[in-house]
Order: C-alpha cells, then sequence, then structure tokens
C-alpha cells in the first residue's frame, strides 16, 4: 500500500535497520532464553550441545562459504566477482548457520506428545547456544573486512573468534554472580517487586552494553548472565517477582520475535522491484545449507556416541536434528549487517549487489524452511518414532524418555556413594582411571563440580539450599508453644504442628 501509494516519508520510517534488531529487539530474546533455560538437561549434555554449537556451526559456515565463492566464481547465482567476494561468502556462511528451530522445539514442548529429553535438549540446546556463536563469528568477520585474502580456517580469525567468546562467556558470568550475589545479601529488597524485576532489566542491559563497549559480543554475555540469575538468582526471588519475571521477560521476548518477522515481511514487500534478486542464488544456497547441516551434524553424532557409555544420539535423532536446521529472526537481521562495496549506500545500486542478493537470498531461505518444513515438522518426528502422543491426563513429556530410564553406571554409583559417606568434599573415587573423567553428567568431574556448588557457590549466590534454609528459618520463627501438660518422663515431648511438618 505505502509503495502504490508513493508515501515516500512512510516508507523511510518501514525500512528496517540491522542496528536496531541488534541492541534493541535481539537482547530480550536472547536474555529471555537463557533466563528459561532447563539447566539439569542442559548441562547433563554439555558436551554434546558444545560440540553441535561451536564446531558444529564452524563446520557449516566453512562448508557454506566455500560453495557459494565456488558458484559465485561460475557466475552461477549473480554474484560479482569482487576483491571482497570471500569475506562477502564468510559472512554469509556465518549468518545462515544461525538456526531457529522454532517448530520443533513448540513441537517437544506440547503436551500432546511424550519426547526423549535427550533429544529435546540437544535441540533446544543447541539453538540458543548456536545464535549466540554464529553472531560472534559474524561480529569477527567483519573486522576482517578489509584483508585482500581471509580466510576462515585461520590462526587469525579462529584465534580472534575464541577470545571474543571466552571473554563474553567470563563477562556473562561475573555479571549474573555479582548480581545474584547483591540479590542474595539483601534481606528487604523481596518487600519489593517491582524494584526486583527493575534490578535485572538493568542488570540484563548493563551487561550487554559494557560487553559490547570492551569490543567483546554482547549477546553471548547476555545469554551467560540469564543462565546463572536462572540457577542462582531464582532463589533469592520473592514469590510474586518469581512469576513476574517469567511472565514479563517472556512476554517481552515474544513481542521482540513477532516485530522482527512483521518487518521481515515489510522488507520482503519492499525489496520487490528495488533490490536485487537471483532465483539461482536461492536455490543453490538451499542446497549448500542443506548439505552443510549434514555436514555436521551426522559425523559429530557419531564422534559423539563413541564417547557416550549411555543414552546414544540414534539414527532417527540425528535425521530430526538435521531437518529441525530451520533459518529465523537472527539471520535476517544479520544479513542486514552485510555491508555494500565502496560509499555509494542505498539499496538496489550496483554497489550493493553482492549486499543486496544475499539479504533477498536470507529472506527467501527463512520463508521457505519455516513455512514448508516447519510445518511437516510434526509428521516427520512422528514418521521416525521420536515423539510419541500421549493421554492428556498424563504428566508432561518430559518426565519419562522414550527409550526407557537411564541406568548409572555402577562405578560411578558406588563412588558417588563413598563420597557421600566419606563426608570430605574432595574425596577422589576409589580407583582412579583417567577413562571415567570425563565431562559428561556422570563423571567424577562433574560430581565435584556439583558437590562445590552445592556447599559453596548457593550459600554465597542463591539455590535451592539457601532457599530452604530461609523457609526452615521463617518456620522457626513461626512456630509457638503448646500448652503445657503434665507428663510421664517416658512420654515423647510435644512439638509444634509447624515443626513436625516441616
Amino acid at each position: 500500500v505505502v509503495r502504490a501509494l508513493q508515501l515516500e516519508q512512510e516508507e523511510a520510517l518501514l525500512n528496517f535497520r540491522g542496528s536496531f534488531f541488534f541492541y534493541v529487539l535481539l537482547p530480550p530474546i536472547i536474555f529471555e532464553a537463557g533466563l528459561s533455560l532447563k539447566t539439569q538437561l542442559f548441562v547433563d549434555n554439555l558436551g554434546s550441545i558444545l560440540a553441535f554449537a561451536v564446531a558444529g556451526t564452524l563446520i557449516s559456515t566453512w562448508v557454506v562459504s566455500a560453495s557459494m565463492r565456488w558458484a559465485a566464481e561460475t557466475q552461477l547465482i549473480g554474484l560479482q566477482d569482487t576483491p571482497q567476494l570471500p569475506i562477502y561468502c564468510h559472512l554469509f556462511g556465518a549468518l545462515i548457520s544461525a538456526t531457529d528451530p522454532v517448530a520443533t522445539i513448540a513441537l517437544f514442548g506440547s503436551s500432546r506428545f511424550r519426547t526423549d529429553p535427550l533429544l529435546h535438549s540437544l535441540i533446544n540446546g543447541e539453538s540458543v547456544l548456536n545464535d549466540a556463536v554464529a553472531i560472534v563469528l559474524f561480529s569477527t568477520l567483519t573486522h576482517h573486512m578489509q584483508e585482500s585474502e581471509p580466510r576462515l580456517i585461520s590462526i587469525g580469525i579462529l584465534g580472534h573468534f575464541g577470545l571474543v567468546l571466552l571473554g563474553s562467556v567470563i563477562m556473562g558470568v561475573a555479571a549474573g554472580a555479582m548480581l545474584s550475589w547483591c540479590f542474595s545479601c539483601s534481606n528487604d529488597l523481596t518487600r519489593f517487586p517491582d524494584y526486583e524485576i527493575a534490578g535485572m532489566f538493568l542488570g540484563a542491559y548493563l551487561t550487554f552494553a559494557v560487553t559490547q563497549l570492551f569490543g567483546l559480543s554482547g549477546i553471548t554475555a547476555l545469554f551467560c548472565f540469564g543462565v546463572v540469575l536462572a540457577h542462582y538468582n531464582w532463589y533469592n526471588l520473592s514469590e510474586p517477582s518469581k512469576v513476574a519475571s517469567k511472565v514479563i521477560f517472556g512476554t517481552i521476548a515474544k513481542l521482540a520475535e513477532a516485530g522482527v518477522f512483521v518487518y521481515l515481511g515489510v522488507v520482503a514487500a519492499l525489496s520487490l522491484g528495488r533490490f536485487h534478486w537471483h532465483g539461482g542464488c536461492i536455490l543453490f544456497a538451499l542446497v549448500a545449507i542443506i548439505v552443510a547441516r549434514a555436514a555436521h551434524v551426522f559425523p559429530l553424532s557419531v564422534l559423539l556416541n563413541l564417547c557416550r557409555r549411555t543414552r546414544k544420539i540414534t539414527n532417527n535423532m540425528s535425521v530430526v536434528m538435521w531437518v529441525s536446521g530451520l533459518r529465523g529472526a537472527i539471520a535476517f537481521a544479520l544479513s542486514l549487517r552485510v555491508p555494500c562495496e565502496g560509499r555509494e549506500y542505498f539499496r538496489g545500486s550496483e554497489a550493493c549487489r553482492n549486499s543486496d542478493l544475499l539479504v533477498t537470498t536470507t529472506i527467501s531461505i527463512v520463508l521457505a524452511t519455516t513455512m514448508v518444513v516447519g510445518t511437516a515438522m510434526e509428521k516427520i518426528a512422528t514418521a521416525l518414532a521420536v515423539i510419541e502422543p500421549v493421554d492428556p491426563n498424563q504428566l508432561d513429556s518430559l518426565s519419562e524418555p522414550l527409550a526407557g530410564p537411564q541406568v548409572e553406571d555402577d562405578h560411578i554409583v558406588k563412588d558417588h556413594a563413598r563420597i557421600q559417606a566419606s563426608g570430605s568434599r574432595w574425596a577422589l573415587p576409589s580407583a582412579v582411571s583417567w577413562m571415567p573423567l570425563r565431562f559428561h553428567s556422570r563423571g567424577h568431574l562433574y560430581q565435584a563440580f556439583a558437590r562445590f556448588d552445592l556447599e559453596v557457590l548457593q550459600p554465597t549466590f542463591g539455590g535451592p539450599c539457601r532457599a530452604r534454609g530461609k523457609d526452615v528459618d521463617r518456620t522457626q520463627k513461626e512456630t509457638f508453644e503448646m500448652p503445657k501438660y503434665e507428663v510421664e518422663e517416658d512420654d515423647a515431648p510435644l512439638q509444634s504442628r509447624a515443626v513436625i511438618f516441616e
């Protein structure tokens, strides 16, 4: 309508800017993702999630980048062979590797189906970390725009990427721990739920801003900040704040994501007749991302199964993970941050040809994967038997895995019982071997950290241990003395009902 009526001022307002998304719309989405993360499932499969999120994103970026550059040199997809073509291909590989399996997560979270917790954890965890990794990699590549021949697999780019990612994680964890400690030390803050919510909101955006100021990734720091708050600070909040925080931050995140998809449709409509389009580029990019997704999902599943003694990743799970790699809001917003070549900076010009093609290709891929694959996801998962319909009266879908209960290894169970019986914080297993010392949910390293978290971190920053202590103290204050009766010496002493129930 705006184009037909030639309303230039209104059309200028509808132009979506990547900076607006990055600094306004994206932070609430990422913060809510970290705040609502199921930490137990996430930690139980942390090694596998990191493998798919970090190594998988790098492999996918390299495959897509190499494929697009080869096709561009053969003049098949409309991209111009300019000196900056290699970095454009790298940027497109990084942004299109940001997956958004919203249809799969919504399906697995539905009460109508029972899902394997391992598959649910892998897809959900990978989608959250994958976005942060793709954003960090994209931002790192933008700092190498002026290089004559930038290589993705190089010490300069990968080293910069690793430092930014590690520094952002440290910043987010430190900020989350500091805010949790402040909340745990405050005794009167629970009387003001509005101040609690405001403190979390301001702390989140301050963490994002300070991390960006230091040249790191504010998105990654914000996600880690939310995870720490969910694990520790949640137990420092009052009951009204616990409910309000989930509702408020969840609503803001959904509104932000809805706004992104609305602008995606607006940009798609405004780009007709103005941006550069090429059908060959769209079709080739679709094939490239399908191959790139398979190139890291299936090999990594095989390698991870070699390291997992229980709960293997089945072939059907790998197929669902491969199919569920939809592209969404983050890929679209990152595409708008791809700069044009030269000083002439307006869409539709020859200087923006390569950038326009990447934007229009991303829009087409997001629409195709969301509408086609997202709609068929339920039938695909049902055909592969990774979900089962359940009776509405049964428990939630994550209460029981499809493949049966998980069985702990005997030597780990015995060592854990011996550690608990000894009462020592750092007791070592009876027979130390290097094979059990792995970073998985039931290894000795995990048990040592769990004990350190229970005895040191939770009393300091907050957690279930500290929350139970507060409940006990409050119950003891609310107890009252029962009337004293004359009883025999052998009779048991009378106690208040509150103490008995506690």
